[in-house]
């Protein structure tokens, strides 16, 4: 991509063409080819990571972190999450904001993921479909309700 960027540029600096409008148009062809080539580049590292197949894995978050990027005229605040998995491969997604607000160290679960794209983390017990709660010292019922996940409102009459 950097070499048409450099043939544009070469191009627009001849001396044979002098006319500015020629200049324009040969510049915004070359940055029209440059945007193009970058779709259709996304586009294909999008389907090359679409066909790999999705993992699960248990997992353990063991690093948050949140940097800025320059995109644009702005700067945003990028977040990464990085998994320590059970055969001790360390593992770091690029997720959303609401997402990195949800997670602390230490948290544990089953990590999904296809090729770069970070799926989720299932805080509950695939075989069981259960959510993972510690029971209390000596407590042998069930859950209850707002343990499992489940909001309860009390109405007040």
């Amino acid at each position: 991509m950097y070499a048409i960027a450099v043939a544009v540029v070469l191009l627009c600096n001849q001396p044979e063409i002098a006319d500015s409008w020629t200049r324009l148009l040969i510049a915004l062809a070359g940055f029209a080819l440059l945007f193009l080539i970058g779709v259709v580049e996304v586009r294909r590292q999008k389907r090359e990571n679409d066909a790999k197949p999705i993992v699960s894995v248990r997992a353990e978050v063991t690093g948050r972190r949140s940097v800025m990027v320059k995109r644009g005229r702005s700067h945003v605040r990028v977040y990464y999450l990085t998994f320590t998995t059970e055969d001790g491969s360390m593992l770091e997604f690029e997720v959303s904001e609401l997402e990195y607000g949800r997670m602390d160290n230490g948290e544990h679960g089953t990590l999904e993921y296809r090729g770069w794209e970070y799926l989720g983390l299932r805080r509950y017990d695939l075989g069981t479909m259960e959510p993972v709660v510690e029971k209390e010292a000596g407590r042998t019922d069930a859950p209850s309700a707002t343990e499992k996940g489940f909001l309860t409102h009390e109405l007040e009459e």
